[in-house]
């Protein structure tokens, strides 16, 4: 701002606050020394815009409900801290906004549920019974009714005056008891307009539980807007209290809750209108706004948008790129209707009636039923693992087998599969229930053909005999292009089934191919397929042991491993975090026998300094418990890098959030990590808290996905295996921050910990898998098993252990030992 834009504010401030007062025209034209002071005068005109709305500003107070909700702040004094969980009871503030008894407040003020409300009216000696009428949703908002008549209302600031830069002044009653006293102020400025997708005011007037829910007042003494704690990144109560006293601030238009207080008062939550689209790709700014993939029986689907389209306008305003379509989509709700017009292809259509949805039924992650080899450069994907009793199981699909094509059933023509990333991206956008068809090479096609035959007599089928139900529809035995020569191209029908909460049995290894530095290889032309002939008779399946569940308690383990190593059980028992051989036996119990391996035919036994001509050499990287420090944001944490490390294999990330542990927290996770980590491909790191008592702040996150990312720029990362991992206080940061950077976090391992907020909804283009583990004598289990309840209901995949005899304390042998199968299975499709 120049120096005569202020001075221009500063004399126009002067007199406006003159004319509030009652100064005299002439005092003008006097001499200086009857001038008023300008710092005078803007206290003047601050207490008079207050002054002017405090009658319509009143208390809440609230009776019941839970004694700790979700947060995301810096905890109360001497309550200690947390991330997602802080003190829920307290007077907060409201604004009348209808003379007859109705007042609009912050959600945040009611998310311990309490069962008693009472609102305290200036002018009022006694406080009013309050109940809730209704919420909106999306702008978190709850309007309340009193039993009253002829209350004070607010004056609004027309959206079309709001400027960037003027007076805002936030107001509260929650520091003083007595309402007849002037309520407490923040001063500031109108920082931004349309924020947080088009819904809210920006400021830097301090905001924080003392205002939320009072009004951001300009200094005429109209109002702005309502104060409420918002962020981009999660749309429930208590979204965005990280931000409070931090000058960034929210309000929500006063107008706009004028607009729709109608329907409030009619009793009917409003919710967030959706399109039922999700991005193609990650970038949200630049790209054009391609649909990546349509949500069952939304707005979207119901007027039959497609993938591939690209959104070119809504309403008659142009959307340049995604960041635009959420700009414009973000204010609206449910039921409102939008005109909308996209190309696909060389055409340009328009839907003139698009009624948005609410949230819809949760989606559900179909499941083909395989783990596929990693790191192989293609084409195709090669099945390491066949899940028993899976659709990919039933229909014959074997370990070995490389998909070529896959596509729904009634296809023309079924699409290519290039690696593991595309065959997801293929089926995320169906749904359980759609018939696919699977165009397979099979290697060595007799051995394949004989070990899908009945298992010798008095031998029974173990959780790899998962012989297929019928032959394939179309076989055909030629020469291949594998290196062992004979290959078969066969055709599934495969009916997707809605992905379970099961553990694989066993994990065969290898995992990995070791080729991630290649490049990927085209894909070679068709086999031929001769005429489709008769189907033969269906076979029974012979049985095969289901797979654990999510539920089900873990098999027990054998007290010494094949290697003779010493039971785990003793290991981990010791102390809430022990080093000992629980990856000996996690390897031994994993690995598959040579005759089931998948094949690889390009892999070979080499030296480390004798790298194959067809292989990129192996850059010298540090390995072992390393510790880091991030300069620029003087940032500590720790790093463990198996010594086997190969940047040609990809590796998975374990991201441990400590639960203000001691400095030896690195020692100790790397060291019960340490055999997993070597034989399964893993890194695990431990970034620092910066706060004194090392508890975690949601506002750490960002620095956090800094480290991280450095993390990911030198070493190979398997994106599809990168997991947040805590126990306690850091199993909330753990659930944080797997939900608010879904961009690269894939799953959450959360031990003793509970949820602590409302979860995000189940999205297919940002997979999110959990395991979450807790004692039965924990006293939060009541709150973790709920936690459990509210992600089922989402939908998302989940694995729940429930361990015997253990309060708040880390997992037993073989609950560690369900983590560690979880872990490398996370990239199932």
């Amino acid at each position: 701002m120049t120096i005569a834009r202020l001075s221009q504010r500063v004399v126009g401030l002067v007199l406006l606050a003159g004319w509030m007062v009652g100064w005299p025209a002439q005092g003008w034209c006097q001499a200086p020394t009857a001038r008023p002071d300008v710092n005078e005068a803007t206290e003047r005109a601050l207490k008079a815009a207050a002054s002017r709305v405090a009658p319509c500003v009143v208390r809440i107070d609230t009776v019941g409900g839970a004694e700790v909700i979700p947060g995301g702040g810096k905890g109360l004094p001497g309550k200690g801290a947390g991330p997602l969980i802080r003190k829920g009871t307290g007077p907060t503030t409201g604004l009348i906004v209808s003379n007859d008894g109705y007042v609009i407040t912050s959600s945040f003020n009611f998310a311990h549920k309490p069962t008693d409300i009472y609102v305290t009216v200036p002018g009022h000696p006694t406080p009013l019974v309050a109940k809730v009428v209704a919420h909106d949703q999306t702008r978190m908002l709850t309007l309340l009714k009193v039993n009253a008549s002829g209350l004070p209302t607010a004056v609004p600031v027309p959206k079309a005056e709001m400027q960037v830069g003027q007076w805002a002044i936030a107001l509260g009653r929650t520091s003083d008891p007595d309402v007849r006293h002037p309520p407490s102020m923040s001063i500031g400025i109108v920082s931004a307009l349309n924020r947080i997708y088009g819904k809210a005011i920006q400021t830097d007037a301090k905001t924080s539980p003392v205002n939320y829910g009072g009004p951001l007042v300009a200094v005429d003494g109209r109002v702005l807007g309502i104060i409420v704690p918002m962020s981009t990144r999660g749309d429930d109560e208590t979204a965005g209290v990280e931000w409070y006293d931090s000058g960034i601030g929210f309000a929500v238009p006063l107008e706009d809750i004028l607009r729709v207080l109608p329907r409030l008062q009619q009793g009917r939550d409003l919710r967030r209108g959706l399109l039922g689209i999700t991005p193609q790709g990650t970038d949200l700014y630049t790209a054009p706004p391609v649909v990546g993939s349509i949500l069952p029986d939304s707005a979207a689907a119901r007027v039959g948008l497609q993938v591939g389209d690209v959104i070119l306008e809504i309403n008659g305003k142009p959307v340049p790129h995604y960041s635009a379509l959420q700009h414009l989509l973000g204010p609206l709700y449910e039921g409102d209707i939008i005109r909308l017009k996209v190309r696909r292809g060389d055409q340009e259509l328009t839907f003139p009636q698009v009624t948005l949805l609410g949230p819809s039924a949760a989606f559900v992650m179909p499941f083909l039923g395989i783990l596929p080899l990693r790191d192989d450069p293609g084409p195709g994907v090669v099945v390491r693992y066949v899940y028993p009793n899976s659709p990919a199981a039933a229909a014959g699909v074997q370990p070995g087998d490389r998909i070529l094509k896959c596509g729904p059933s009634t296809a023309k023509v079924l699409p290519t599969v290039t690696n593991p990333a595309a065959l997801h991206a293929l089926l995320r956008r169906l749904t359980p229930g759609t018939e696919i068809t699977l165009e397979v090479q099979r290697p060595d096609a007799e051995k394949a053909d004989t070990a899908t035959g009945p298992p010798p007599a008095g031998k029974e089928p173990t959780a790899d005999d998962s012989r297929p139900s019928a032959p394939p529809v179309v076989k055909d035995t030629t020469k291949g292009g594998t290196e062992k020569g004979k290959t078969t191209l066969l055709t599934f029908k495969v009916k997707l089934a809605a992905m379970p909460d099961v553990l694989p049995e066993r994990l065969p290894l290898p995992s990995s191919a070791g080729r991630a530095l290649e490049k990927p290889k085209a894909a070679p032309p068709p086999l031929p397929l001769p005429p489709r002939g008769p189907k033969g008779p269906k076979e029974s399946p012979s049985p095969a042991p289901p797979p654990r569940s999510g539920t089900a308690a873990p098999a027990a383990l054998p007290s010494q491993s094949s290697s003779g190593v010493e039971p785990i059980t003793a290991r981990l028992s010791a102390a809430p975090y022990t080093s000992g051989t629980a990856s000996s036996l996690f390897r031994a119990s994993s690995h598959q026998s040579p005759t089931a391996q998948p094949a690889r035919s390009s892999e070979k036994q080499v030296k480390a300094d004798e790298p194959p001509a067809d292989k990129p050499a192996k850059p010298k990287v540090e390995t072992g418990l390393l510790q880091r420090l991030n300069e620029a944001l003087g940032r500590e944490y720790w790093l463990y890098v198996p010594d086997n490390y190969d940047p040609n294999v990809s590796h998975g990330l374990i991201v441990w959030f400590h639960d203000r542990t001691g400095t030896k927290d690195g020692e100790r996770i790397s060291a019960l990590f340490q055999e997993f980590c070597a034989e399964h491909h893993f890194l695990v790191m431990g970034p620092k808290s910066a706060s004194r008592d090392g508890a975690w702040l949601p506002s750490e996150m960002d620095l956090v996905l800094q480290d991280v990312r450095a993390v990911l720029n030198q070493y190979t990362i398997d994106r599809n295996r990168i997991v947040a991992h805590g126990m306690g206080q850091g199993g909330q940061m753990a659930f944080y921050v797997g939900f608010n950077a879904r961009d690269l976090f894939r799953g959450v391992a959360a031990v003793a910990a509970p949820l602590g907020t409302n979860p995000k909804d189940n999205l297919p283009d940002q997979p999110l898998a959990f395991f979450i583990a807790a004692g039965d004598k924990d006293p939060a289990l009541a709150e973790i098993q709920e936690s459990v309840q509210l992600l089922r209901e989402r939908r998302f995949p989940l694995i729940y252990r429930e361990m015997k005899n253990r309060g708040k304390e880390y997992l037993d042998a073989d609950t560690f030992r369900d983590l560690l199968f979880w872990l490398d299975s996370l990239d199932r499709l």
